[in-house]
């Protein structure tokens, strides 16, 4: 037989009876893979160890030690082992192959609902229970390690780090030094375990017992309920620092958590393991009472119950079928009747990244859906990669060296792609590549239809169609110029962008259109609008009944589209935004399946929350990046509320509390935005879709102040008497002022109005309205008499925005252009502004009519929305179930 190494992936070798097909995962203690048991006709997946550890006894030590310990476990939450392989060098445990996301990846898109994460815990410590009653310690339980199959069961893997616990005989368990492996890259040495989900003695090196997975488990359970790790800092050190020393925020969980789940995780984060729950089997009769029985059944397990908990085994409470229902709902494959969208990261492997280059467009996405492709660099080398939904791990395609723009055949089973000036072809899996045609020129896109018909792109040239055997390219005649045409469903018609585009060669006034041609008629002379813009990029249909395309800078937008008279039936609204482009106004880095997926690049342009001083140092509020937007502090300087926005610009109000590094979430429907605390720092007032509202800042029902759309407040009089907003319209913005509880007071009183007028702000006497307007030139900062804005005194002399009052109001603050400014203010005798002072420059985040920074009452210390650019190119998104969303959104007058 062949020499087998665990660098190969499909390539059909034998080991034993297994046909190793491709690698799907790879780990400290192992690298996984696919393979085939060719006696049995079935999948397995094979954990082999890695040719660097075959020198290391200790790591074969517990290689062995892990397929032992595996056979003695049988239990429904347990990924099963069916065998041990020894070939060779070889050493390979033979494990049940198990599809579906990994909770880690469930977590990524936030919080669990409640009754979804009790669920899948009530799973984890049946499993935890049936390790411990065989003496055995997982050591390594977090979110990676537990699997959920398509059938919403839960599986716990990996239990490559498990060591038989004290008074339990294993002839090769490690002495009592066993706990002790080096961590890589840390230095420790005596640390075994993931640091974020290490217990405090665990962390210290000490040896350890069941009650070390129950820590594990309370982090896992939290973690669900939060969408945050309650310990994770940045660094191992910081981390291990704050297990030892803080304690976990449990204000964050949500508030329907019940009295007895807090008391759980209480219980499960005490640092003394004396006092920490002693048995899983405690915790799953409390997670039994709370999963409600009303829902559905949960399958049973054999269990070891304690002998106060034995009715529970004969009342025959059944919880398999919860699980599934709760699940169901947020599994990728949700039901056409939810609305959720669901969201997943696809993060490339170490040291690749998307290519990037003018006019790049490097992803793809196969009709039905089945499978990404793309192009990457890694260590210099690029090639086309291949990403099958179901898996863990892209294939990479040799042969595909300067590959450009990749486009998917309608049967998703070729790629064709650009190299080495031709257009070529090559399957899915692999092979020699077939070279199409020659081409003349930069290519701008291409689409293949069921006909066996490739239409194509190129700079300064009509379209092209070519039979996907091979010939020579026609043109379709008065299509130049055009690009990123797609074939449509009907393989009659070719959709594509031509004019004032970054990409054409012959300008056509009135900016880039979308138009249709057919493929049957040349000359082409009379292009049919659909679209029309100022820099549209490339165009998808989707069978549902959509027309997506992009749009400068970054966004893609979606518009509902017939098929038949293929027309657009309603206005575009934007769908996700903040996605990587080409350089040179080239397209946008997404891609759609004809069944609705969406691939796309996000910008490396994430936010931070930051305080900075007076000379531009700035240092982290939050370790988080996000999407934070006008951030506002609290009265008394101990809170922060900010808006954090995400993928589909829907945004929640959060309170961040900076002392302790925590934050909670304030809103959860709708659209929030322009957080405006009220002078005794009690409520907060924010902007819906349709109204403002108030909420308190402990929590509870909020209400309606006014009912106005694309209303924005923006700060309260001090007595908390006055409320003043901004209010966008065709005319403008205009300001206006609401005397909440005054008899007519809705929608209050227009101050300012047939201009641009936005951002007032009262002084913190009282008296004094600053806000910006519109000059004949540019925009500027004024302040004028309380409460009427009469006789205006402008601030700024250079342009200005986004006016904020020092505490003390001697001072205002502004921002010229990236510069933040300041204005002494003498209100002694009348008004006196004094000249303007440039403090410092920074990438102020603000959007149109957002205030980004405020001012701390000893004026040091500046709060702002700062873009951080991160590494780009490395990460790749997927949406599912956005048509729903969209449809929800629409009905509920979304603003776009």
């Amino acid at each position: 037989m062949a020499q087998f190494d665990s660098d190969v992936s499909g390539s059909g070798r034998l080991l034993g009876p297994y046909q190793v097909q491709e690698r799907i995962g790879v780990g400290g203690m192992g690298e996984v893979y696919r393979a085939r048991d060719t006696k049995l006709g079935r999948d397995v997946a094979i954990k082999i160890l890695p040719p660097r550890s075959m020198s290391d006894p200790d790591m074969l030590v517990r290689f062995r030690r892990e397929a032992r310990l595996l056979a003695a476990l049988n239990h429904p939450n347990i990924g099963a082992i069916y065998g041990f392989e020894v070939e060779g060098d070889v050493h390979a445990i033979i494990l049940e192959l198990i599809e579906g996301d990994t909770l880690a990846d469930r977590i990524r898109l936030g919080p669990l609902p409640p009754k979804t994460a009790l669920a899948i815990a009530l799973q984890i410590a049946d499993a935890l229970d049936a390790a411990h009653s065989k003496g055995i310690v997982h050591r390594d339980l977090k979110p990676t390690n537990v699997k959920i199959t398509s059938d919403a069961v839960v599986k716990v893997l990996d239990f490559g780090l498990a060591k038989i616990a004290s008074g339990h005989h294993d002839s090769e368990d490690a002495q009592p030094g066993s706990t002790a492996l080096t961590l890589d890259g840390t230095g420790f040495g005596t640390i075994l375990g993931t640091p974020a989900y290490m217990s405090p003695e665990q962390a210290r090196g000490e040896n350890v017992d069941k009650r070390t997975d129950i820590w594990a488990f309370g982090c896992v359970l939290y973690q669900m309920l939060t969408g945050r790790n309650a310990f994770a800092r940045e660094g191992i050190v910081a981390t291990l620092a704050a297990i030892a020393e803080s304690e976990p925020d449990l204000s964050l969980l949500p508030t329907s958590t019940s009295p007895g789940v807090r008391r759980l995780l209480e219980r499960c984060f005490e640092k003394d393991p004396k006092r920490r729950l002693r048995d899983v089997a405690d915790g799953i009769a409390l997670l039994d009472e709370q999963v409600n029985p009303s829902s559905g059944l949960i399958k049973p397990t054999k269990r070891n119950w304690p002998a106060s908990l034995k009715w529970w085994a004969s009342a025959g409470i059944l919880f398999a079928a919860i699980s599934a229902a709760i699940l169901l709902h947020s599994r990728p494959d949700a039901p056409s009747g939810s609305s959720a969208v669901v969201r997943t990261s696809i993060v490339l492997p170490q040291g690749s990244k998307l290519v990037s280059g003018t006019r790049e467009l490097p992803l793809a996405v196969a009709p039905d859906g089945s499978r990404i492709a793309y192009v990457a660099e890694k260590d210099g080398h690029r090639l086309l990669y291949v990403r099958e939904m179901s898996g863990l791990e892209p294939r990479a395609i040799p042969g595909t060296e300067d590959a450009h723009h990749p486009f998917f055949s309608a049967d998703s089973q070729s790629i064709g792609y650009f190299a080495g000036g031709s257009l070529q072809r090559i399957a899915v899996s692999g092979g020699a590549p077939q070279r199409i045609c020659d081409i003349a020129s930069t290519s701008l896109g291409a689409s293949w239809g069921r006909n066996h018909t490739i239409v194509f792109a190129l700079s300064g040239s009509d379209l092209m169609r070519v039979s996907d055997s091979g010939g020579t390219p026609q043109p379709i005649e008065g299509t130049k110029p055009a690009a990123w045409p797609e074939i449509l469903p009907d393989d009659k018609t070719i959709l594509f962008t031509t004019g004032g585009s970054a990409f054409a060669t012959i300008p056509i006034a009135g900016g880039a259109r979308h138009v249709v041609a057919s493929l049957a008629n040349s000359p082409f002379k009379a292009p049919s609008i659909i679209g029309s813009g100022g820099t549209l990029q490339e165009a998808h249909v989707v069978k549902s009944g959509y027309l997506l395309y992009g749009q400068s800078p970054g966004v893609v937008l979606a518009a509902p589209f017939d098929l038949s008279s293929l027309s657009i039936t309603g206005p575009p609204v934007s769908l996700v935004s903040s996605i990587e482009r080409a350089m040179g106004g080239g397209g946008v880095y997404f891609a759609v399946s004809q069944t609705g997926l969406i691939v796309y690049a996000a910008t490396g342009n994430q936010h931070q929350l930051v305080w900075v001083d007076p000379k531009g140092n700035a240092t982290p509020v939050l370790p988080d990046k996000a999407s934070y937007r006008l951030p506002r502090l609290s009265p008394d300087g101990k809170l922060i509320a900010v808006a954090i926005s995400d993928d589909t610009r829907r945004s929640d109000i959060w309170l961040v509390d900076p002392d302790r590094g925590t934050r909670r979430r304030l809103t959860t429907q709708d659209h929030n935005l322009a957080p405006t605390w009220s002078p005794d720092g009690k409520r907060i007032a924010f902007a819906t879709t349709r109204e403002i509202r108030e909420s308190p800042v402990s929590g509870g029902a909020s209400h309606t102040l006014v009912t106005s759309p694309s209303a924005y407040p923006t700060s309260w009089s001090p007595d908390g008497r006055n409320l003043l907003y901004s209010v966008d319209g065709a005319a403008g913005s205009a300001i206006w002022r609401l005397t909440p509880g005054a008899p007519g007071s809705p929608p209050g009183q227009v101050l300012a109005q047939d201009n641009i007028y936005y951002d007032p702000q009262y002084s913190p006497d009282g008296q004094w309205i600053a806000y910006t307007a519109s000059s004949s030139i540019r925009q500027e900062v004024y302040i004028a008499h309380a409460p009427d804005l009469s006789d205006p005194v402008a601030v700024s002399t250079s342009g200005g925005l986004e006016p904020v009052w020092s505490k003390s109001g001697r001072a205002l603050f502004y921002r010229e252009g990236d510069a933040l400014m300041k204005v002494p203010i003498d209100t002694t005798h009348g008004l006196h502004a004094g000249k303007a002072e440039r403090l410092f420059s920074g990438d102020f985040s603000g959007e149109s009519h957002e205030i980004a920074f405020d001012v701390a009452a000893d004026e040091q210390r500046f709060l702002m929305v700062k873009s951080d650019e991160a590494a780009t190119l490395t990460k790749l998104t997927v949406v599912q179930n956005w048509q729903q969303d969209l449809a929800k959104r629409t009905r509920e007058g979304w603003p776009w």
